[in-house]
């Protein structure tokens, strides 16, 4: 109801109503939004099922008098979901008012046809498994000049010739079954179309259709495949120069008609962002991104093997160029080219080494190598002044060139899962770095200019580092800290400095030292790992902060416990509370 006691909204939930009852259910010509579900009997169970049936629902039939619905002056939306054998004399009374409509499971009749025609201000329609005839005549169509959107949803797919008459169509989704020619010469006819999505769907045929080229208002085109779909792909897409916006997903097949210099990817001159996920590599080339001089945003993924030729042309308004999940072996010089390059994505490839010239994309601010094969990374690498992020997790460096410690504006960076032995001496220049992770790697001594660093995160654990600097004390800004195991020998005190500091990890080293009192002047620590070291000896930390303290003494007789916070728990080598204060 709304503010003023009117009924606006019905849904009814039933498997049949009497005449009577509809008429009173639909007596409020308030309604705005009508819905109706279940409404269907099956009559093609045996008797007993349907003695049990009408015994159950009380009626042995649907109701008739669907004129009333004529009376829901104010009806806007109506969804008949779950109505099975919907009749002509229903679908004939719709309020003329209706402006979306939703129809679930139902036979088509060339008189149901006809009176759809005659809502004239419908604007949204959804068909959900529709059973549409080739037979039947949809030229009535065109009288429904508000209808901007229509969505079909059916594993058979389309039949007959709908779409060639719905020419005012903003928006066509349609999901499931085949798109055929006579598909694709229907879509060729929607002038005033706006977004197309087309999900899983196979391909059958294309026919190669220029009149896509009428479709000037098409900005934004979904395409997702179907795991059987392995034909080809239509061409004709390649005449929408009008696109903004393309996604393509899980296609394998090649163009129907070869790209010529007449039909290519070059045509689409106003792609601002693309997306190609799963499909095969040869049905985009890298090399025309240097003709599609208005992309913004570029994901290919999942695309197999694919090779990144020479990169010509003018594409100098790239923001974002993911190239993540293919087996790339290598990138071009040119890739320098992408001077307004934000973004550049190549994680999960096969790249070895990466070219000098990626030092010129001035304007980068991410940069993920993750997951390559690298051994080295250039010197050049220092001149990106504006990034913000760099990672290069799991590859095969031993080494990072000093030159990272220019990268004045770097916030976040990753660098472990690989060999490296020593980390930059001027770390600490990288002034507004926010989490610094370099663990898993062969790394033996922290730089003391760490101590310069605003860093909230600090992780290097897995590594041969024998000695904490007293310098970490003055990392004020330090939340959290991992040097779990390494080779530590002793607790400096200076980590009573960090005020900040939540979590510290020191466990699965080789710490044969007294336990800092300092530490106790630690407001927020929450959590402290300590165990499998030789042993740490000293006063218990009594910090009210503390909530874990992990403490595992040596194997010899004996067990204390390290914190006695009555917030925090402790755990002995059995697992037990019972040896614990």
């Amino acid at each position: 109801m709304n503010e003023e006691g009117d009924v606006t909204s019905l849904n009814l939930y039933s498997y049949c109503l009497k005449n009577e009852e509809l008429a009173t259910v639909l007596s409020y010509n308030t309604i705005e939004t009508l819905s109706f579900k279940k409404l269907f009997i099956d009559w093609n169970i045996d008797d007993s099922d349907d003695w049990n049936v009408m015994m159950r629902f009380g009626c042995a039939s649907l109701p008739t008098n669907y004129e009333v619905l004529n009376t829901l002056t104010n009806l806007k939306s109506l969804e008949l979901i779950g109505v099975k054998n919907l009749d002509n004399n229903l679908m004939a009374n719709i309020p003329k008012s209706v402006e979306h409509l939703e129809i679930g499971n139902t036979e088509f009749t060339q008189e149901m046809v006809d009176s759809l025609s005659e809502i004239t201000n419908l604007k949204d329609l959804i068909l959900l498994e529709p059973k549409i005839s080739g037979e039947l005549d949809f030229s009535k169509f065109e009288n429904l000049k508000n209808l901007s959107l229509l969505e079909i949803y059916s594993d058979n797919g389309i039949q007959g010739n709908i779409l060639k008459y719905c020419q005012s169509l903003k928006k066509l989704v349609i999901q499931g079954g085949n798109i055929d020619s006579v598909i694709l010469d229907g879509i060729s006819y929607m002038t005033e179309l706006e977004e197309l999505e087309l999900s899983e769907v196979s391909f059958k045929g294309d026919g190669d259709f220029p009149s896509f080229e009428n479709l000037k208002n098409l900005t934004k085109l979904d395409i997702y495949c179907s795991w059987s779909n392995s034909d080809s792909f239509p061409s004709s897409f390649l005449y929408l120069t009008g696109l903004k916006t393309l996604f393509i997903g899980n296609c394998k097949g090649t163009f129907s008609t070869p790209l010529d210099d007449s039909l290519n990817w070059g045509n689409l001159k106003n792609l601002e962002y693309i997306q190609i996920i799963n499909t095969s590599p040869t049905l985009f080339d890298p090399k025309y991104l240097g003709d599609l001089s208005n992309l913004k945003e570029v994901h290919l993924n999942y695309n197999g093997y694919m090779e990144v030729a020479e990169i010509t042309g003018n594409s100098s308004s790239l923001e974002v160029l993911d190239l993540s999940k293919n087996s790339i072996a290598s990138l071009p010089k040119s890739i320098s080219n992408l001077g307004k390059l934000e973004k550049l994505d190549l994680s999960n490839n096969n790249i070895i080494s990466l070219p000098e010239e990626i030092g010129n994309l001035k304007n980068l601010k991410v940069l993920n190598l993750n997951n390559n094969n690298l051994q080295s990374l250039p010197e050049e690498i220092g001149n990106l002044e504006m990034l913000e992020q760099l990672e290069f997790r799991d590859n095969k460096l031993t080494s990072v060139p000093e030159s990272i410690s220019n990268l004045v504006n770097l916030k976040i960076l990753y660098g472990s899962s690989n060999q490296i032995v020593n980390l930059p001496t001027d770390i600490g220049n990288l002034s507004k770095l926010d989490v610094l992770n370099f663990a898993e790697n062969e790394i033996v001594e922290i730089p003391v200019s760490i101590g310069n660093l605003n860093i909230t995160s600090l992780s290097l654990l897995r590594n041969y580092i024998e000695k904490i600097p007293d310098e970490i004390g003055n990392i004020k800004s330090l939340k959290t800290i991992g040097l779990n195991n390494n080779k530590i020998t002793n607790i400096p005190s200076s980590l009573g400095n960090l005020t900040n500091l939540e979590i510290l990890y020191l466990n699965d080293n080789l710490i044969d030292d007294y336990l800092p009192e300092s530490l106790n002047d630690l407001p927020k620590l929450r959590t402290i790992a300590l165990d499998q070291n030789i042993d740490i000896k000293g006063k218990s930390l009594t910090n009210p902060s503390i909530r874990t303290c992990y403490y595992y003494p040596p194997l010899k007789g004996h067990f204390y416990s390290l914190c006695e916070s009555a917030n925090a728990s402790c755990k002995d080598y059995a697992g037990s509370l019972e040896n614990c204060k």
